[in-house]
């Protein structure tokens, strides 16, 4: 069977949590993160936050889709 991308909808702030299990089971995934750096008077702050915030991208056939 054919595989494909599909976007998972997820709780907020729990997209590592949703990579970490799927990782453990085997499965494909992928979670984009956009790195910041605030700047303020006398320093920098480099942070990494969620590209798509609630998603996370995985990588299945169609049957897998319904076991989620």
């Amino acid at each position: 069977m054919k595989r494909n991308w599909y976007a998972v909808y997820t709780r907020p702030q729990r997209e590592k949590k949703i990579v970490a299990f799927l990782t453990k089971r085997g499965i494909k995934s992928y979670f984009p993160l956009n790195n910041i750096v605030s700047v303020t008077a006398n320093s920098k702050k480099a942070s990494k936050e969620a590209l798509f915030n609630s998603y996370v991208f995985v990588y299945l056939n169609e049957s897998e889709v319904g076991l989620l």
